[in-house]
């Protein structure tokens, strides 16, 4: 098991690598090589620890977004954070349980489970990509931090609405009702730790550092067991279907975003730049994806394919057009 492991995550590295080349995200070179990896019968037992590196995937780049923030600029955005954080995702997440069950025809339960693993933005995508903003100082009106501090509260909100699915689906079982509550908070308090160590810590550069280094290996194996566990039938059956309700969720996010920002001290260039950041999807997806599909839930290839595909179609273009038109339309801090 040990040897396949190395040689999926060199691979991935590799096509990563590749990727990045043409100016595409790396995370969609994972992806694929999970996917190639499929044709090559490989041991179940890679897969035995997917929840744990999910969850712990995720828990590292709240871990980013948290020391990414400082504490001047967060009291300037907190609020609009706090709206943008939540109302786009609401609009995106109801707008696909919608369609959902009436295109896809799912239960109302298993499509508010897509709805919300589709609806959040990727912090793997647009977090690196506001930090990277912030630190070449187009961090005017504090762009950059707004949309870190909303991204991470995205992701924690679409956890907990579908972790409250996933209950629901399962009975109600205690110990999953418990979970839906405390995997949220748990997130909440990593983004806070985060958040002080970045405030308070004289070896923030170090710890910042040492979590780059883990995200850039967690990130591969993540996006790797996502390929893997994709159902390629699945995926082309509901391809052209799925991309339509991606994409009408996605036109209702950013009438979120918009409504969000309206009568704000953001430019209408700052405005069309958060709209922008609001594209790209990933990490949620990949994180919770499959877990429908490991707690037995009927729909739960679908869901997986759908949740993949949404990475392929948003992650390139919202990472591409983040580096392309940030320079352009933030100013620079004087």
């Amino acid at each position: 098991m040990l040897i396949e492991i190395i040689i999926i995550l060199i691979t991935g590295f590799m096509l990563g690598k590749i990727f990045d080349r043409m100016g595409l995200p790396k995370i969609l070179g994972y992806l694929i090589t999970g996917i190639l990896f499929q044709l090559i019968p490989i041991e179940a037992s890679i897969l035995s620890f997917k929840k744990e590196i999910t969850t712990f995937a995720l828990s590292v780049i709240l871990l980013k977004a948290g020391l990414g923030i400082d504490s001047v600029t967060l009291k300037k955005v907190g609020g609009r954070a706090i709206l943008l954080g939540i109302i786009p995702n609401i609009f995106e997440g109801t707008v696909i349980t919608v369609l959902s069950m009436t295109i896809l025809k799912l239960p109302f339960i298993e499509a508010g489970m897509l709805g919300f693993i589709v609806s959040p933005i990727s912090p793997a995508v647009v977090i690196p990509s506001m930090i990277k903003l912030k630190d070449k100082g187009y961090n005017g009106n504090g762009v950059p931090v707004l949309n870190l501090a909303s991204a991470s509260i995205d992701d924690i909100i679409s956890v907990l609405i579908f972790s409250i699915f996933l209950s629901l689906y399962l009975g109600g079982v205690a110990n999953d009702s418990i979970k839906s509550i405390i995997t949220p908070i748990a997130y909440i308090i990593i983004m806070m730790f985060g958040f002080f160590i970045n405030k308070l810590s004289k070896h923030k550069d170090k710890i910042i550092s040492l979590t780059n280094k883990i995200w850039s290996i967690a990130q591969v194996y993540l996006f790797v067991i996502i390929g893997l566990l994709v159902n390629t039938e699945v995926a082309f059956t509901v391809g052209f279907i799925a991309i339509v309700i991606i994409i009408v969720g996605l036109l209702f996010r950013l009438l979120g975003v918009f409504i969000c920002l309206q009568k704000s001290i953001f430019k209408k260039s700052e405005r069309l730049f958060c709209m922008i950041a609001n594209l790209p999807k990933a990490t949620v997806q990949a994180s919770l994806g499959a877990v429908p599909l490991i707690y037995g839930v009927t729909s739960g290839e679908m869901i997986l394919a759908i949740s993949a595909l949404s990475i392929i179609v948003t992650a390139p273009i919202g990472l591409i057009f983040i580096e392309k038109f940030g320079p352009l339309l933030l100013s620079k801090q004087n």
